[in-house]
């Protein structure tokens, strides 16, 4: 279930947080880190499906960009306006570690009293447990509970779902434009991932204070994602999303061209017009990797590109270090092939209810 998938998932961040408070080497704290970061990275795939399935086609992509990529946004600028009070005041890193834990509990704690998706419920055909979760959203008073449900599933048939049960695992995934679909998605979360931190780790190499430019460099995601918000609902997810990518790479043509990273300014610029652009991405992508899969596989395939976006994250250091230009041209190819590959061939989910 989606419920007990977050619970656990935090859980583990949780834990891992805590224990960075007791790490006295680096070694026992690069051990905690992936402890915390599995927890995390889980976090972010479930809890993504988790609210998409909560929300009829035209809140979600409201939803899991507000409630998901804002706040994760919010959670980088608190973060590091809190390292630059730390730094300030002399205390060291557990501090930080520290308010982490306090975060993650209170959320764990939150999520404990959140009920199961009416979705997955259906899936595994519990209808009494979807009956009682879909009151809740939506009391017979207001609505029945047959009304609720075609309001909930963008007007898919109630025969639909009841013979999903039909449909074998084993049929869906020997779909040869589904697997493409998948492999394409990972390659755009991989791009963007990798552009994304590439940006958060070449703040340091950007003139001006760092603290300030790690704020400014999470500020500048929040409009990013409002305007996202009209351009995957009027435009559609799949030129929001390559859009992005092929915009943030034609910006971080910009950092490279030798003559403009002399000016301070220009170089900025480009560097926070990239982030924009790669946060609409970011935004966009979630809610498209929802919308493309069955039920059964949604899980699957929105984990397996948060991997692959994991495996973005993992290049971008490796990439920069020691070669920064040259990781930074290799970078832009990679987002710029993402984003054509998207506009060409992943079909549109906009208006349309997602598959069962």
């Amino acid at each position: 279930g989606r419920r007990f998938g977050l619970i656990v998932t935090l859980a583990i961040q949780s834990y891992g947080c805590l224990s960075f408070l007791a790490s006295d080497s680096y070694s026992l704290y690069a051990i905690l880190r992936f402890v915390t970061g599995v927890g995390a990275g889980g976090q972010i795939a479930v809890g993504c499906t988790y609210l998409s399935e909560f929300m009829p086609p035209t809140w979600r992509a409201v939803t899991c960009a507000v409630g998901l990529m804002v706040v994760w946004s919010c959670g980088g600028v608190i973060i590091s306006s809190f390292g630059w009070i730390a730094d300030s005041q002399g205390w060291n890193w557990q501090a930080v570690a520290g308010f982490a834990f306090v975060c993650s509990s209170m959320q764990l704690l939150w999520i404990c009293s959140v009920p199961e998706t009416p979705y997955f419920l259906f899936s595994q055909e519990k209808y009494a447990r979807s009956s009682t979760t879909l009151r809740k959203i939506d009391p017979p008073k207001t609505m029945d509970q047959e009304r609720t449900l075609d309001a909930l599933m963008g007007g898919q048939e109630r025969s639909v779902l009841d013979n999903r049960a039909s449909r074998s695992l084993k049929q869906i995934v020997h779909g040869r434009s589904l697997w493409l679909i998948l492999l394409l998605m990972m390659f755009a979360w991989f791009a963007t991932a990798a552009a994304y931190y590439s940006l958060n780790l070449n703040t340091g190499s950007l003139p001006g204070p760092f603290y300030l430019n790690a704020i400014l460099n999470f500020l500048v995601e929040v409009p990013a994602l409002l305007l996202a918000i009209p351009m995957f609902d009027r435009l559609g997810r799949r030129f929001a999303l390559g859009s992005g990518l092929v915009v943030g790479a034609l910006c971080m043509v910009g950092m490279t061209v030798g003559d403009w990273r002399s000016i301070d300014g220009l170089l900025r610029t480009f560097a926070f017009l990239a982030k924009f652009a790669l946060q609409v991405s970011f935004g966009t992508v979630l809610v498209y990797t929802v919308e493309l899969f069955p039920t059964v596989l949604r899980s699957f395939g929105l984990g397996s590109c948060s991997f692959a976006a994991t495996m973005g994250g993992v290049v971008a250091p490796v990439v920069l270090r020691g070669h920064e230009l040259q990781g930074l041209i290799s970078l832009t190819a990679v987002t710029l092939l993402a984003g054509v590959g998207v506009l060409t061939y992943v079909p549109e989910t906009l208006n349309k209810p997602m598959p069962t």
